[in-house]
């Protein structure tokens, strides 16, 4: 079999949608499927376990057999991927235990995840017939510590539970990287961007005897908001890959086929923005697309880099491209009206909420996503006091006797002052936004919400709070303005199967759920306008629903387009 990998993540891509890339990627020449298989998707709860709709690992196996591909299965509890806490579940941080250690703790729950997984992908072992070819146990782990203990305890876990293997790992080049992340005797892989003989070389400096796997060729990138869109240069990538090639490589393209952040499923980094080597470290949210300059884009389609590197193969094999096949594919571009609104602070019911001498966070309150209504009482002292959150996790609207005084994020200069006449009191409340758990690094086990005191001048604590977790209602009568949070509303008639991008670059900040589908966050400081709307989600009649941070002042037309925008 000729090897020719490409990473495909089922969770990213609604149902329906998988057979359209699988089919270009047959026709690249792609031969092995490779898909992480994200813990926090499949156990959103403790105990509570979830194998169906964008969570059909079962499905995407049976397709990827159907149609002749081999799969490399990554079941790792942690994967990275730009996906809110790399996979690890939301309610692991209401423990205290050690991350990706063998803690006893971290590893119980391991053990009862891998007893409801394994037996889900084990008849798609290659040892029972099936595509799966390989299992990995943990991913670029030599990044992260160095607790071989671990990794060893993985892999017989995943054997007790009848996985029967040949098992691998994933890692950078860096050699401690490889050290610390490869079992000896297990076959290790390397990840890169598009250096591959230094990375393929350090890759047999660890394991000479062994296959040279690329487990991710990084041929396209993390996309951040706020952080300019800047794709790999085409002509690299291209060199990167036939350099892998001619250096008996064993390529896995990271991503191939590019998806979405459905819902609130982002991750984040903490560090610094691409190109920028001064300054200190910040908080870096992932965008809701995934499309990662990948070589089919969120929607599925080949790309420039698709046909480049598809040419780059065929010739390195000497062989004649073979004809691309011809694959349906439709778009439209509905008209969606938003005609009815209502003012968050309509459904806002404090007697819902938990009291706390001190701000609690997300996972206190048992509430993994979305929103947190933060409500304590000030008392002015006649001088103006500026507002301090030292332990926001992530942003913050603030509003004081319900008016809107401005917005707070975590690592940004922005200020807020309260100027109140002494003694007089007012009603202090804030809207704080989890906008993605980070899923690399030493900040992987940092709760969200407020996490600390709550501080005027740096030094006042404000005490005695009432916290409550919003689980948002989209109930509305007609339209009526709104100047602060809103929720809006809307319907619109389209073709079922045919996909679209909604263009939300005349909002500012919030979501958008179509037909009770959360399609994902939007945000006005790009580099992404747009939300990808499947054409499996469509019915001849929708609804669509929204809830817009910073109000509406009148019903209007949301447009839409036929690609995404990201710039």
């Amino acid at each position: 079999m000729n090897f020719l990998a490409g990473d495909i993540h089922y969770y990213r891509i609604y149902p329906g949608g998988l057979r359209r890339r699988m089919e270009y990627m047959k026709a690249f020449g792609v031969t092995v499927l490779q898909t992480y298989v994200p813990w926090n998707l499949h156990e959103p709860q403790k105990g509570q376990f979830c194998f169906e709709g964008l969570s059909d690992l079962e499905g995407f196996l049976k397709l990827a057999q159907e149609l002749g591909f081999k799969v490399l299965l990554r079941p790792s509890p942690y994967i990275c991927s730009e996906w809110d806490m790399g996979g690890l579940p939301w309610w692991l941080l209401k423990e205290k235990m050690s991350l990706r250690s063998h803690d006893p703790k971290f590893m119980r729950h391991v053990a009862d995840f891998y007893k409801v997984l394994c037996p889900v992908f084990i008849p798609y072992l290659a040892s029972n017939g099936g595509p799966i070819v390989a299992t990995c146990i943990e991913n670029e782990y030599g990044s992260y510590g160095n607790d071989a203990v671990y990794l060893r305890r993985l892999m017989e876990l995943l054997q007790q539970n009848g996985v029967d293997g040949p098992f691998y790992t994933t890692d950078g080049y860096s050699p401690s990287y490889l050290q610390y992340g490869h079992i000896p005797g297990v076959q290790a892989a390397v990840n890169y961007r598009v250096e591959s003989k230094i990375a393929l070389d350090a890759l047999r400096a660890v394991q000479p005897d062994r296959p040279a796997l690329i487990g991710e060729y990084w041929s396209g990138r993390a996309i951040h908001k706020g952080e300019p869109y800047a794709p790999r240069v085409l002509k690299d990538v291209v060199k990167g890959f036939r350099e892998a090639l001619e250096n008996q490589g064993l390529v896995t393209f990271y991503m191939f086929a590019g998806g979405t952040n459905f819902g609130f499923m982002n991750g984040a980094n903490y560090g610094r923005t691409f190109g920028v080597t001064e300054g200190a470290p910040k908080y870096i949210p992932h965008t809701t697309t995934y499309e990662e300059d990948a070589l089919l884009n969120e929607q599925g389609l080949p790309t420039a880099k698709y046909f480049a590197c598809r040419k780059a193969y065929w010739e390195f094999l000497g062989q004649p491209e073979p004809p691309m096949p011809k694959i349906s594919y439709e778009t439209q571009t509905p008209k969606i009206q938003i005609t009815e609104s209502a003012s968050l602070w309509d459904q806002v019911d404090y007697s819902k909420a938990v009291e706390s001498v001190e701000p609690m966070s997300f996972e206190e309150l048992d509430h993994p996503y979305g929103y947190v209504l933060y409500r304590t009482e000030v008392v002015g002292c006649g001088a103006p006091m500026e507002l301090n959150i030292p332990y926001l996790r992530d942003q913050a609207d603030v509003f004081l006797d319900r008016r809107y005084l401005g917005t707070l994020m975590r690592d940004r200069p922005e200020k807020v002052i309260i100027d109140l006449p002494a003694g007089q009191k007012a009603i202090l409340e804030l809207l704080v936004e989890n906008m993605g758990r980070i899923n690399f690094g030493v900040r992987l086990n940092e709760q969200k919400g407020i996490v600390g005191s709550v501080l005027m001048q740096d030094r006042i604590h404000l005490y005695d709070w009432q916290n409550l977790p919003l689980n948002i209602r989209f109930e509305t009568n007609g339209f009526t303005p709104v100047d602060g949070p809103a929720v809006l509303k809307g319907t619109f008639r389209a073709e079922p199967g045919k996909d679209t991008f909604l263009d939300c670059s005349g909002m500012k900040k919030g979501y958008v759920r179509i037909n009770s589908f959360n399609l994902g966050r939007y945000w006005n400081v790009g580099p992404q306008y747009t939300l990808y709307v499947p054409g499996e989600l469509l019915q001849e009649e929708n609804t669509i629903e929204l809830f817009e941070q910073y109000g509406a002042e009148a019903p209007f037309l949301l447009p839409t387009c036929t690609d995404s925008i990201l710039k």
